[in-house]
């Protein structure tokens, strides 16, 4: 009877060891996700950045260009003015 506790007894220590390992390990691993997630939001956070950029100079670049045309057209003497 008292070795079948002994045993019974090693056998929850040892469970208890191998819970303890997978958590350390499981913390290793989420913590490694965690980095890696945080570099491809970096990275889709840069090229969302440089892709709006783009798109923000454009628009002000056709903004320019209809305006600048106008503003040339205004000056333009009509009928011999």
């Amino acid at each position: 009877m008292k070795q079948e506790q002994v045993q019974k007894q090693k056998q929850a220590e040892k469970q208890a060891e191998h819970q303890a390992e997978a958590e350390v390990a499981t913390g290793a691993v989420n913590e490694e996700l965690n980095e890696s997630t945080e570099d491809v939001l970096e990275s889709i956070e840069d090229v969302l950045d440089a892709q709006f950029d783009e798109e923000l100079l454009a628009a002000i670049d056709d903004v320019l260009e209809v305006n600048a045309q106008e503003f040339v057209d205004s000056f333009i003497q009509q009928g011999g003015e």
